[in-house]
């Protein structure tokens, strides 16, 4: 398409003391639109958005405090959840001699891309050198992806850092399937990146390049890149056809974009070719089911979980209704010509950018709908093999990204634009009236709070009482933390109602009376509503969040206590330097970083668990022999392998685990209510004891039906989820 031809509007950059709102600004926006001498009518052609570029230091500036913001919430100390996985398997991909027997590390390399763009680090620096790197890296690509699609929808200076802010604190609080963003290093955060740099071409409406960078983001992670091409497609479907571009010419992005996925779609496809169809449904039963219920099927959610996220869902489309509605077009003539108008009016019915990115997260949203058709219709015995082999595809991930960045984008446009309003206004010369106004609201939202607060607290009391497993939980500081968002989402879905109620109640009064166009007369009241979406919580948040990076050195991986994390560092710090490189280990099966800090192979663990169907039933195999027992309730399984052992295997079973698996060590809690293992002590300290089963005492102990479990409660310790 030629210059001449290709019609461009541009939207002009706020100074920091502009009263001009994100609305006005785009309203401002122009088309050079190409005129025949004759004044010929011409066919409108679909706009691109460009922003007029802020200087180079001001943007950095915006930059350097988005990833400010990114680092607070994302900062864990290493290796955080999940890193002992990706980051263990990409340094594998570049040193495949080093545990040669391990059978998690030698399983089917699905994200391959990540871990041959990433791994390369570690050949030249330690694993936790190489994860910050990463981290950095990633960070700042997501601060810049986030500040220029900011900017592309809401073109006032400083805005993007406000919205980043909402962004990080709704991701964090309101997920409803554990998905996230900002955090440990993994595929599916790089493929985020390009996901967000795909979100601005989406808002400039560059549809070219919107579809190479969701066939980047599939071949890094091809569940997320996946969806955001089907989410992509819906929106498109959603804007005018003088408002997109056509669909032949985007033939050939489509194709690019399919072709730059192959890295990541081709090793998920071709990872069961060939699988016996019969071991390929039990892996998808044990994922869906079982090890990854909490992320692919919908009635394993906490009710609260799901709560939140719908009131925040609702909460957005109020928002969105507000100040992202497509403005109405001009009728055209016979020939589907538009008539002839002129710049300014022209852009008046160009869909704004928010537009655009709200027709992508309304597919999110609809994704999420069938994978909760599938959770509630197709579960049942009859069709459980079906429904696993459809919820595999993780229906509800892209939700828990799209709507808190969708609240994060559309919040900032609205305080962008009731801060116009608040700057235009002329205030009565009684000052008393905002006063009465702000106490009368603020007394409202705390009755609506408490009274949601304290329903679903002595909801969940009630719950727990009934079921018996308050101690499984310890405190109560995470059912408190669950009532107290949901108490916040409430007042999200009020003040949001409150937003569109009043543009929507004065636009169709103003079309009513055919009156010029009225100010509210109430612009702090709703500056107040759009104060309690954006810092209701994120303030507070962000604040937590930075005294945790300064404070808390533990990781994740490790537990809450710095004494139980330098005690485990010890025990794997004396392992790998006092065992032999190709031995086995029976570990605690929630102790994902054994490996990272003692460079041992073990049996399995419960959050490594392969991606490809026969190695996922190995680990399930395992995960079964080693750490559950009809003996004992599934509370205490997962926290005292001693107890296990103890009082439920014999020491003939322990013996064919070993025949079986290879192991010849175990490694287990200390615990003095449990008296110790009756094999060899390798090593033992303050915590943790490892027993070497080369040889065995002369006297067997007794059989496991004359020993009586002693009562046991959980550890105060709660292992990483």
């Amino acid at each position: 398409m030629s210059k001449k031809n290709h019609n461009r509007f541009s939207t002009s950059s706020a100074s920091s003391n502009s009263q001009q709102t994100s609305s006005d600004l785009q309203d401002q926006a122009t088309s050079d639109v190409a005129q025949n001498k004759n004044n010929s009518p011409k066919r409108f052609r679909s706009p691109v958005l460009t922003v007029e570029r802020q200087s180079f230091f001001l943007a950095l500036s915006e930059i350097f405090l988005i990833f400010t913001v990114f680092f607070a919430y994302g900062a864990w100390a290493v290796p955080d959840t999940n890193e002992p996985y990706y980051v263990g398997k990409a340094f594998h991909a570049w040193h495949p001699d080093t545990l040669k027997n391990d059978t998690f590390l030698n399983s089917y390399d699905t994200h391959w891309l990540f871990y041959k763009t990433f791994g390369w680090l570690t050949l030249y620096c330690d694993l936790n050198t190489a994860t910050w790197i990463g981290r950095v890296v990633l960070w700042l690509a997501l601060a810049i992806g986030w500040y220029r699609l900011s900017r592309a929808v809401i073109p006032v200076m400083w805005f993007s850092i406000i919205s980043a802010g909402a962004f990080a604190y709704f991701m964090l609080k309101f997920q409803m399937a554990g998905e996230w963003v900002l955090g440990g290093i993994e595929g599916k955060v790089f493929a985020y990146v390009f996901v967000i740099f795909g979100l601005d071409a989406l808002a400039r409406n560059r549809w070219g390049v919107v579809w190479l960078m969701f066939g980047i983001a599939a071949a890094y992670h091809p569940v997320v890149g996946g969806w955001s091409v089907v989410a992509g497609g819906f929106s498109w479907l959603l804007q005018r056809k003088s408002d997109r571009m056509s669909l032949l010419p985007m033939l050939v992005p489509l194709i690019v974009g399919g072709i730059l996925s192959l890295p990541g779609v081709l090793p998920a496809i071709l990872m069961d070719w060939g699988c016996d169809q019969e071991i390929a449904n039990q892996a998808y039963r044990i994922a869906a089911f079982e090890r990854l219920a909490h992320h692919e099927y919908a009635k394993a959610f906490p009710w609260a979980f799901v709560m939140r996220l719908g009131l925040l869902t609702a909460a957005w489309l109020f928002c969105s209704a507000t100040v992202w509605t497509r403005k109405k077009s001009p009728k055209r003539n016979e020939e589907n010509i538009l008539p002839e108008v002129m710049p300014e009016e022209q852009s008046q019915y160009v869909a704004p950018p928010g537009f655009r990115i709200a027709g992508y997260i309304i597919g999110t949203v609809l994704i999420s709908c069938v994978g909760f058709i599938i959770s509630y219709g197709f579960t049942s015995e009859k069709y459980q093999k079906f429904a696993a082999s459809l919820l595999r595809f993780y229906w509800f991930r892209m939700t828990d990204f799209s709507v808190p960045l969708g609240m994060g984008l559309c919040g900032t446009a609205i305080l962008s634009w009731v801060s116009g309003l608040c700057g235009r206004e002329n205030f009565p010369k009684e000052l008393t009236w905002w006063a009465k106004i702000f106490v009368r609201t603020a007394i409202v939202f705390i009755l609506i709070y408490c009274a949601v607060y304290a329903v679903s607290y002595q909801y969940w009391l009630n719950l727990f009482k009934k079921q018996e497993i308050v101690p499984t939980f310890g405190q109560m500081n995470g059912i408190q933390q669950n009532c107290e968002v949901i108490a916040y989402a409430a007042i999200l879905f009020i003040s949001s109602f409150l937003l569109f109620w009043n543009r929507n109640y004065r636009q169709q009064k103003q079309t009513q009376e055919k009156t010029p166009p009225v100010l509210p007369s109430r612009p702090v009241f709703l500056m107040l509503l759009t104060a309690l979406i954006l810092f209701g919580g994120s303030v507070s948040s962000f604040l937590e969040q930075a005294e945790q990076r300064i404070s808390m050195t533990v990781p994740r991986t490790s537990g809450n206590s710095l004494r139980f994390h330098l005690l485990w560092r010890n025990m794997c710090d004396w392992i790998a330097k006092n065992t032999e490189e190709d031995a086995i280990f029976l570990i605690p099966r929630n102790s994902e970083s054994f490996r990272w800090y003692a460079n041992r192979t073990n049996v399995a663990v419960w959050k490594e668990m392969p991606q490809d169907a026969k190695s996922m039933v190995t680990w399930s195999e395992a995960i079964q022999d080693c750490y559950t027992s009809p003996n004992l309730p599934a509370s205490l399984e997962r926290y005292s392998l001693a107890y296990v052992l103890k009082y439920s295997k014999t020491p003939e079973e322990i013996g064919e685990l070993q025949t079986k698996y290879g192991f010849s060590y175990i490694l287990t809690e200390l615990d003095p209510r449990i008296s110790i293992l009756d094999f060899p002590i390798a090593y033992q300290n303050e915590r943790y004891i490892l027993y070497r089963l080369d040889k065995k005492t002369e006297d067997a102990p007794p059989s496991v039906e004359t020993l009586t479990p002693p009562e046991m409660t959980v550890p105060s310790f709660t292992p990483a989820q």
